[in-house]
């Protein structure tokens, strides 16, 4: 794990933009174990602390625009960090989190009862799956990549906060890593972390990827990792 809090603050070369891509706090359905998707949660306690300390690590970033999911935990997440910076959120539709269809507001042990062998495809074969009555992956990936790229594009020499979900996320830094949706598993993103990459000439670069440092004096026993 990288440490936020030590990074340099770098300064944007011509056209550089620089983007943080976060995911949203916690919730209690993160804690209970049931499947979010487009289901509209707001944050719990521990989730409104991990946004103020999200806020807390880019305070020295010089914010210029913050965007989310529509959904409201991820806009509860931006609020500290666009009173930090006096700015409007933004949202956006391609970041809204993945529709899980009629696994949304199921737990993770009545799903794994209740659709057994896709439960199995989904933990060893995740781009095959096509949740019922919802998307699959590589849908997701193509919205979520499009709606990236039109704000970097839109952003030259800024610096972006995009805050979303656990599986808008993965599928974001897969295509940036080049790997398919095949690989979703291979990459982690707890509640409240923090990615940062950069965009310059029709490139992105990875340079940090699921920070969490700033979070260590929130102790909590209920935490669900990548969850």
């Amino acid at each position: 794990m990288l440490d936020f809090a030590i990074l340099s603050v770098r300064f944007c070369e011509a056209g550089m933009t620089e983007i943080y891509l976060v995911r949203h706090g916690q919730t209690e359905w993160n804690t209970q174990l049931i499947f979010r998707g487009r289901k509209d949660i707001p944050l719990n306690e521990r989730g409104h602390q991990e946004a103020r300390a999200i806020a807390g690590a880019l305070k020295d970033r010089n914010i210029d625009v913050i965007y989310t999911s529509p959904l409201r935990r991820a806009v509860e997440t931006a609020q500290p960090v666009a009173t930090l910076f006096d700015l409007e959120v933004v949202p956006v539709h391609g970041f809204i989190d993945i529709n899980y269809g009629e696994w949304e507001g199921v737990s993770h042990h009545e799903i794994k009862k209740r659709y057994t062998d896709q439960y199995v495809q989904w933990e060893q074969r995740p781009e095959l799956v096509q949740f019922p009555q919802g998307e699959t992956l590589d849908a997701v990936k193509e919205r979520a990549f499009g709606a990236l790229t039109d704000i970097a594009r839109k952003n030259p020499a800024r610096s972006v906060v995009i805050i979303s979900h656990r599986v808008i996320n993965k599928v974001l830094l897969c295509a940036l890593l080049g790997l398919s949706t095949a690989h979703f598993w291979e990459i982690r993103q707890d509640t409240g972390c923090i990615n940062v990459m950069e965009y310059s000439g029709d490139q992105f670069v990875l340079c940090v990827m699921n920070d969490t440092c700033h979070l260590k004096e929130l102790a909590d026993e209920t935490a669900q990792p990548d969850f």
